[in-house]
C-alpha cells in the first residue's frame, strides 16, 4: 500500500528527495536516515507471496503496491495477488462491522496453510462461521472523507505496472466478488473490472484447493458492457474535477477566514440569526485563535454566503456524478447479471 510510505505522493516524493540532498552532505550523511519506499521488489528470499488487494477503495492515498511478477530478485517464489470486494479496511479489516474482512482473511489462512502454517482449529473455525461476501462494505470517503484525493483504482493498469509484460497471465479476481455483484449487494457493481480475467474459486476438498480459472463476459453483451464502464470512468473523470474544485474552493474558504481582522473585544458585529448561530458552531469547533475572525464574518454576509453556495453546488455535483458512475456500473452488470424481478 502506497500510504505505508507516505500519505500524500508529493510529500513522499519530497522527502525522498531532501534526504538524499542531506546524504551528500559530508558531516552529516551518517546522521541521515535511509529511507525507502515500497517500490513492489519481493525480498530475495521469499518463497511465497500472498496479497489480497481491495477493488473499490478511491482514496489515492491507499493506493496498492503491487509486488512485481518478472524481473524481481523472487521471481521463481510463488506469487498470488487476489482482488477482493471491499474498501482498504473491508479487505484489511479494522471496521465494526468486518464479515467482509474475513473472507481475504479465510483466503490468506488457507494458502499459507497449504505451505505448512497451522492455525488453531477453533480460530479457523470462528473464521469461517462469521465471514460474510455479502457483508457490509462501507464507503471510505464518506463525509470528512470526501477531501482524500479522489482516485479509482484502474486494476488494469495496476497489474501492467507490475508485470511489464503484454503476455502477463490475466488479474486474479476472488469468486466472492462475482457472487456480490450477481446478488446485487448494496447495489455492488465495480466499475473497474476488465470483461476478462481469472476467476479464483476454492473446492470443497479438505484441505482446500483453489482453482483459477478464464473468465470473461459473453461476446453478445461485451459491447454494451464496455459502453456502461467507459461511461463510468468518464463521469469518474468529473468527480476528479469536482474535486480539485472542492478542494480549492475549502482551501480560499479558510484562507479567507484567516485573513480577517479579529472583532477587537468589546465590539459587535451585527450577523442574521442563521449566520450568528453558525459562527457559534464554528467557534466551539475551531480552534480558540481564529475566534475573533470568525465573528467578523457577520461584516461579510454576502460574500460568506456564496462561498457556501459554491462549496454546496459543489458537494451535490460531487454526489450527483457518484450517482451516475454508479448506475452505469450497474447497468453493464445487470446486463450480465439480471436481477430476478427484471
Amino acid at each position: 500500500m502506497g500510504a505505508v510510505g507516505m500519505p500524500v505522493d508529493e510529500l513522499r516524493d519530497g522527502l525522498t528527495w531532501l534526504l538524499q540532498q542531506l546524504a551528500r552532505i559530508r558531516f552529516l550523511s551518517k546522521y541521515v536516515p535511509v529511507v525507502e519506499f515500497l517500490d513492489g521488489t519481493p525480498p530475495r528470499h521469499m518463497q511465497h507471496g500472498f496479497h489480497a488487494l481491495a477493488i473499490d477503495d478511491q482514496r489515492q492515498a491507499f493506493h496498492p503496491t503491487l509486488w512485481k511478477e518478472s524481473g524481481n530478485p523472487a521471481e521463481g517464489a510463488q506469487v498470488e495477488q487476489v482482488w477482493f470486494a471491499g474498501m482498504h479496511s473491508n479487505v484489511g479489516g479494522g471496521y465494526p462491522k468486518d464479515q467482509l474482512a474475513l473472507v481475504s482473511l479465510d483466503w490468506m489462512m488457507d494458502r499459507v496453510e497449504a505451505c505448512g502454517v497451522r492455525f488453531l482449529e477453533s480460530s479457523r473455525a470462528a473464521v469461517r462461521q462469521q465471514l460474510d461476501e455479502h457483508g457490509r462494505m462501507y464507503d471510505s470517503r464518506a463525509g470528512l472523507g470526501i477531501y482524500y484525493r479522489f482516485m479509482p483504482r484502474d486494476l488494469t493498469k495496476l497489474w501492467s505496472d507490475a508485470t511489464k509484460s503484454d503476455a502477463a497471465r490475466p488479474i486474479l479476481i476472488h469468486q466472492s466478488v462475482m457472487q456480490r455483484i450477481s446478488a446485487a449487494t448494496q447495489g455492488y457493481a465495480p466499475h473497474n473490472l476488465s470483461s476478462s480475467f481469472n476467476l479464483v474459486s476454492r473446492t470443497a476438498l479438505n484441505p482446500p484447493v483453489y482453482q483459477q480459472q478464464p473468465w470473461q463476459v459473453d461476446a453478445g453483451k461485451c459491447d454494451y458492457y464496455d459502453v456502461c464502464l467507459a461511461r463510468s470512468a468518464h463521469y469518474a473523470s468529473w468527480r476528479r474535477i469536482i474535486y480539485m474544485l472542492l478542494v480549492g474552493a475549502t482551501l480560499i474558504f479558510l484562507g479567507l477566514i484567516t485573513m480577517l481582522d479579529p472583532i477587537p473585544q468589546g465590539e459587535m458585529i451585527e450577523a442574521s440569526p442563521l449566520l450568528g448561530g453558525l459562527i457559534s458552531l464554528l467557534q466551539f469547533l475551531l480552534p480558540d485563535m481564529l475566534g475573533g475572525r470568525l465573528e467578523a464574518l457577520g461584516a461579510y454576509e454576502a460574500p460568506f454566503w456564496s462561498l457556501v453556495g459554491v462549496l454546496a453546488l459543489l458537494f451535490v455535483g460531487h454526489r450527483l456524478l457518484k450517482r451516475k458512475m454508479i448506475n452505469s456500473a450497474q447497468a453493464g452488470w445487470r446486463r450480465i447479471f439480471p436481477l430476478k424481478s427484471d
